[in-house]
């Protein structure tokens, strides 16, 4: 997980808190930090303090989105700023939650985001076996053998069926 977080004691209380719940967490101060972990780090979950940020918290977010794609993002904000939370869920945040964060609540949606993301990556992984299972029996029907090309995907729907 990574905290993005101007404030670096509310980065550093909130990292250490979810350490204690076993988080692994990376910190980030500003977008070059963030960029650097995003490009060292597989992170599922971000935590991204909008509100310090201002508008340049949307480009965080967006360069979160090009170069991290299947990690969720989950803003915080204060009530001032709620013009950013819209924003940034129009850009592909999985949540916002207000500040003064509630930390079960931040715990649960961590669990949320974590859970979209593996069910995501297991839907992309059955798609693409789907893909290559359709491009072997195509193979084998374009080199005559109709019979194993059928095989092949009647055995592919039997073990989709399970």
């Amino acid at each position: 997980m990574l905290i993005v977080e101007m404030n670096k004691k509310f980065r550093k209380d909130l990292a250490k808190r979810l350490n204690q719940f076993g988080y692994k967490t990376f910190e980030a101060e500003n977008s070059t930090d963030t960029e650097r972990i995003i490009k060292q780090k597989k992170i599922d979950v971000v935590v991204l303090g909008i509100n310090r940020f201002g508008r340049g918290g949307l480009s965080i977010l967006e360069m979160i989105g090009e170069k991290s794609p299947s990690a969720k993002v989950i803003l915080l904000n204060d009530s001032e700023n709620i013009f950013l939370s819209i924003a940034g869920m129009k850009l592909g945040a999985f949540d916002d939650l207000l500040l003064p964060v509630d930390l079960e609540a931040l715990r649960k949606r961590i669990e949320d985001a974590y859970q979209k993301k593996k069910k995501e990556q297991k839907a992309k992984l059955s798609l693409s076996r789907r893909c290559q299972d359709l491009m072997v029996a195509a193979t084998f029907a374009e080199a005559g053998d109709d019979k194993t090309a059928l095989e092949i995907l009647r055995n592919k729907k039997r073990r989709n069926n399970r």
